[in-house]
């Protein structure tokens, strides 16, 4: 005889035997389910990863540079700057022909330093995969380097009539304060380098 039926539902037999087939099969779906998200998550993980080292590479090779920049410029604005305050303390400058007894002066040329690495890890959103320490690190140095980059610019010889023998006196004055402040810059920058690069694990290469 047939095993015994409630209306509507499986002989007991039946359910018995399908039943645990049903859980393995759920539990193999669920299983694979996790695998795959966990492989998935994986992979993201080594991806970000991968793209934080990137852009720490960057950015080391970029300070580096940024420093190596600097260091190249650096004896060209103290020497000026002695000469400069040599004149304004002497107050012998007059005419344009005065300033020739400055010894290789050639202009005011600020260090080119550049945040391409900083900007691009903005855009990208890299940052955001980096450790706090390393991110405030590196914030903190580009917004002094920015903040050096606009004050080494010699804005004093900008404007109409600025440069005029009329107010060349004026002039070799504001010269040596702006080089005075540059020079100070220029060393405060280079040891933010380093001490970044130190930091960063890289202080150990020249």
């Amino acid at each position: 005889p047939e095993p015994y039926r409630i209306a509507g539902r499986l002989p007991m037999r039946t359910w018995r035997e399908w039943f645990p087939r049903v859980l393995i099969e759920s539990a193999l779906v669920v299983f694979g389910i996790l695998l795959a998200l966990a492989a998935d998550g994986w992979w993201e993980s080594r991806k970000e990863r991968r793209m934080a080292q990137q852009a720490l590479d960057s950015f080391i090779r970029e300070i580096r540079m940024n420093r190596e920049s600097l260091r190249r410029i650096m004896p060209y604005p103290a020497e000026l700057y002695s000469q400069f305050q040599a004149l304004s303390d002497a107050g012998s400058v007059r005419t344009f022909d005065d300033l020739r007894k400055i010894e290789g002066f050639h202009g005011f040329r600020p260090a080119f330093l550049t945040d391409t690495a900083w900007r691009t890890a903005l855009a990208t959103g890299v940052l955001t995969h980096m450790e706090y320490e390393t991110v405030a690190r590196l914030s903190a140095l580009y917004t002094a380097q920015q903040r050096f980059v606009e004050m080494s610019q010699p804005d004093f010889i900008k404007g109409p009539g600025a440069w005029t023998e009329a107010n060349i006196g004026s002039i070799v004055r504001s010269a040596a304060i702006y080089l005075a402040d540059v020079t100070a810059g220029e060393e405060e920058m280079l040891v933010f380098y380093n001490t970044t690069l130190n930091t960063l694990g890289a202080g150990d290469d020249p």
